[in-house]
């Protein structure tokens, strides 16, 4: 019987999947003000299609190579529910960092 792959069963392991313990600490945020915070992410399915030489049908080549992303949140726990909503990791979508955004105002 032969057995079928999932399509990311190679793919690396997301953030999404495993929040660390530094995030569950981060829930709450005794300040309770909207902070600013870049998300590192790339497309595994446009990384494999740009490695084939192919277009991806859907997402841009440049989802290939990692692109970092501002989202607006009140802890790394509420923007790591925004990415799971926004940028799927059925569609391919890995997240390889979230962290705090240092901006001026």
């Amino acid at each position: 019987m032969a057995s079928v792959q999932q399509p990311y069963a190679h793919a690396p392991i997301s953030i999404l999947e495993y929040a660390s313990p530094m995030l569950v600490a981060e829930e709450t945020n005794p300040v309770g003000r909207l902070r600013y915070f870049e998300v590192s992410i790339f497309n595994m399915e446009v990384r494999w299609f740009v490695q084939d030489n192919a277009d991806h049908p859907y997402f841009h080549d440049a989802w290939a190579q990692e692109q970092h992303v501002l989202i607006k949140g009140y802890s790394q726990m509420s923007v790591l529910s925004t990415v799971c909503e926004r940028f799927p990791r059925s569609q391919g979508f890995v997240v390889t960092q979230i962290r705090e955004a240092h901006t001026s105002n």
